[in-house]
């Protein structure tokens, strides 16, 4: 049996145009904050976690300063990642990469997770865009 290299999902990740509106639909389906919306200085987007009957969420909004801006031109209001708890950050990264996966954000404090979580993005061209998280429950 192969060994895991990740855990389980931590969150879905959106990317949307606007926050305040889509946050109010997903109220409407029964989603509850896990954290309200907050700026973050790292990604320069806004962010906020909700929590339905079952995954997180995570609805990001890029200012025009974020390097993730050009991203909405393909994911407009969509999900465009996962992300994965992980014991071992760098570990985890050293094996993906022996399977393929290209890191192209390398590890980064993710303080609207956590005061003490970290997370590194990658991508495989059969998987698409993966983040993985460590220093969460």
């Amino acid at each position: 049996m192969m060994q895991t290299i990740i855990g389980e999902t931590h969150h879905i990740g959106y990317l949307v145009k606007n926050i305040d509106k889509t946050l109010s639909l997903y109220q409407q389906l029964g989603f509850e904050f896990v954290t309200e919306k907050k700026y973050d200085e790292i990604r320069k987007s806004y962010l906020c976690f909700l929590k339905g009957k079952g995954e997180c969420i995570e609805l990001i909004e890029p200012t025009r300063e974020s390097e993730l801006c050009p991203l909405m031109k393909k994911y407009v209001n969509t999900p465009y990642h996962i992300c994965y708890k992980v014991d071992n950050l760098q570990a985890a990264i050293s094996k993906l990469k022996e399977i393929g996966f290209l890191i192209f954000k390398d590890i980064e404090k993710a303080p609207v997770i956590s005061s003490h979580a970290e997370v590194a993005f990658l991508m495989h061209s059969r998987i698409g865009i993966i983040e993985l998280v460590q220093g969460v429950e």
